[in-house]
């Protein structure tokens, strides 16, 4: 219990961490379409239904944090500055070092070019600002699927690239309200 505890303060402080930083900052795009970051997006479908966030879509690839676990984070929203606006956010954290083309899942895998991180994090705020996400099969017993995938098929300099998919859920529990997050999609840009 206690295990199940710390990880779910540590996944909804990072998330909540992600998103106070973000929402917080100054845009630096403009809305005018006419700058750079204007083509950067996170799109997705959840239930569906697509969604797609522009403008200040960013993420960092393979940063070392203070205890020693490399992190990756992309984050998308969907309008700046408004309250209960739709987000998205996309974190991996591992002992080693990250890697583009590999599909990081919250479940053990047994198949080639898939791994499961210490920690990986898909979670969604619907327009209302209620908090889903992807629980790891750690959780099973709760009656969650864990079917998060997250890949980075280009980290440049400036950019990342990637896909991702999976089912997130309000509460810990397999019957709660939740959402199907599919054809996922990501050109960030990147901060670090």
């Amino acid at each position: 219990m206690r295990q199940f505890i710390s990880f779910t303060f540590f996944l909804s402080a990072l998330c909540l961490s992600v998103f106070f930083i973000h929402s917080c900052k100054k845009s630096s795009n403009g809305s005018n379409g006419n700058s750079p970051a204007d083509k950067y997006y996170v799109k997705f479908k959840v239930d569906g239904i697509l969604k797609t966030y522009g403008g200040d879509a960013e993420g960092n690839f393979n940063v070392e944090s203070s205890v020693g676990n490399y992190v990756s984070t992309i984050y998308g929203v969907d309008k700046i500055f408004v309250a209960d606006t739709s987000a998205l956010d996309i974190g991996i954290s591992n002992t080693a070092n990250l890697a583009a083309n590999i599909t990081y899942t919250n479940y053990a895998t047994t198949t080639g070019g898939q791994l499961k991180p210490t920690l990986v994090i898909l979670s969604y705020y619907d327009e209302s600002g209620n908090f889903f996400a992807a629980w790891p099969d750690d959780y099973s017993a709760f009656g969650v699927i864990s079917d998060a995938k997250i890949i980075i098929t280009s980290a440049t300099s400036t950019s990342l690239k990637g896909n991702f998919s999976g089912t997130v859920y309000k509460e810990i529990d397999g019957t709660s309200p939740k959402h199907i997050i599919s054809e996922g999609e990501f050109y960030v840009k990147r901060v670090n």
